[in-house]
């Protein structure tokens, strides 16, 4: 049998999945996807969702698979060597008739395995292009839902709703999003478009989170939804987008807590009055299950904040941006909370750039180096404007992936530094919005670099 477990978590392991016999062996995981032997002689693979334990055969007379993102590969010793199937929709062999390869590790574009030739050699092949994506949609509103396509394919029980008309109460609500496994989905201030009920219904949601209060989502949006069988909460609201902050923070410590699991004892402090700086740090907060909270530049620290600051055991905040967005006397400010909790002076830490690229560039190389998210994908959105990324940001802090920001025609400097330096280590890129807004100019220079990491 299945069973999964949440790390930390005093709670029994969930079991899931489809009873096999005899047991599964030799159990890979890439996200939300595993792979595993299973049959009398261990010589079939399966694939299955963690989500919801659907799943399928790769087919007989096949073992040792791994598995990322969409890709298996596994041994296929009625030939005497491997196949690598794409999305569980078509198959490739690979190798050479008579020469016997086992064992392949799987990473973005890379294959590693071993030939038995020369005592048994250790090979490692890539394909002829690097793995980029695009997810994009006609609008706002249908990027967002095909983001969530792609991100949670075997649905979700729950979404986070936020209008896409602006954006101060959507900051914030990455980690929220995070804690219920839910996409982040648009909406306009008046109505439901139809392509987000359609999602809704592919998602099998049940409960929709509505983030803001009436001025940011009408009441007649939660009539619209709840005419749809849905349950609707309106929780996540306060009289200004600090105080819908301060919610959110409240609603995920007590979230997080009452599963028995620690709190991070982190938050994630950006300007309250701009997007690109909350943006690039919302799936770093997200994959850490710390709050965002929102200040303005200058002191004094918004009630609500404060409040938040004060009242939660935060020992550790980290401010997104210089000291031109966030001042020294709000950091000061800050520095008194987080000290008053650790009980020793505890200085804020500052992951700022020359500007809202640069600044994405440094939340990413930080959160690297603190292990807070890995480099499987990253994620690529204008830096000019915030839809696209509000979607596509919550749904890479599902996965534990970062984001950058970048100008719609040219791929900024510091960006194209820090994907350079990591470039070996990404696994796919999957650029949010169509080509009008990230253009394919940023595409193909996304693509030389991690080219460049291929060929080495």
């Amino acid at each position: 049998d299945f069973y999964k477990w949440t790390i930390d978590s005093s709670a029994m392991a969930q079991k899931f999945g489809t009873s096999l016999t005899p047991a599964v062996g030799d159990v890979r995981l890439h996200n939300t996807r595993i792979v595993y032997t299973f049959g009398a002689a261990q010589d079939e693979v399966g694939v299955m969702s963690v989500h919801d334990g659907f799943g399928g055969d790769l087919g007989t007379a096949a073992r040792d698979a791994d598995v990322f993102h969409e890709m298996y590969a596994h041994e296929d010793p009625s030939e005497g060597w491997l196949r690598l199937t794409h999305n569980e929709m078509w198959s490739v062999p690979l190798g050479i008739g008579g020469a016997e390869e086992t064992d392949p590790s799987v990473f973005g574009n890379r294959l590693a395995f071993e030939r038995a030739v020369n005592n048994g050699d250790i090979v490692m092949t890539h394909a002829s292009e690097p793995l980029i994506d695009r997810t994009s949609g006609d609008d706002r509103y249908e990027t967002a839902c095909a983001a969530s396509r792609e991100y949670f394919r075997m649905g979700a029980n729950s979404v986070v709703l936020c209008t896409g008309e602006n954006f101060p109460d959507a900051l914030s609500a990455a980690p929220w999003a995070r804690y219920l496994k839910a996409p982040l989905l648009l909406t306009r201030k008046t109505y439901v478009p139809q392509s987000v009920l359609d999602e809704i219904e592919r998602l099998g949601a049940t409960n929709v989170w509505i983030v803001g209060g009436n001025a940011a989502v009408a009441p007649s949006v939660e009539a619209q939804l709840e005419a749809e069988g849905l349950n609707v909460d309106r929780q996540l609201q306060g009289i200004d987008r600090y105080a819908t902050s301060k919610q959110i923070a409240y609603f995920l410590y007590d979230a997080v807590t009452g599963d028995d699991r620690e709190f991070s004892g982190m938050a994630f402090v950006a300007r309250g009055d701009a997007f690109p700086d909350a943006l690039a740090v919302a799936p770093v907060a997200a994959a850490t299950y710390s709050p965002i909270l929102l200040v303005k530049t200058n002191a004094p620290l918004p009630a609500s904040t404060a409040n938040v600051l004060e009242f939660l055991p935060i020992r550790e905040a980290f401010i997104v941006g210089g000291t031109d967005v966030v001042s020294e006397e709000v950091e000061e400010a800050i520095e008194v909370w987080t000290t008053l909790h650790r009980g020793s002076f505890a200085p804020a830490t500052r992951f700022e750039g020359a500007d809202r690229y640069a600044t994405s560039a440094s939340v990413l190389q930080n959160a690297v180096a603190m292990n807070w998210v890995d480099l499987d994908a990253v994620g690529i959105a204008t830096g000019l404007n915030f839809p696209d990324a509000l979607g596509g940001g919550a749904a890479l802090g599902y996965y534990g992936s970062p984001l950058l920001l970048t100008r719609p025609a040219a791929l900024p400097g510091s960006v194209n530094d820090v994907l350079t330096q990591h470039a070996a280590e990404i696994g796919r890129a999957d650029i949010f919005g169509g080509s009008d807004v990230v253009s394919d100019g940023v595409r193909t220079s996304i693509e030389g670099i991690m080219n460049n990491a291929l060929a080495e």
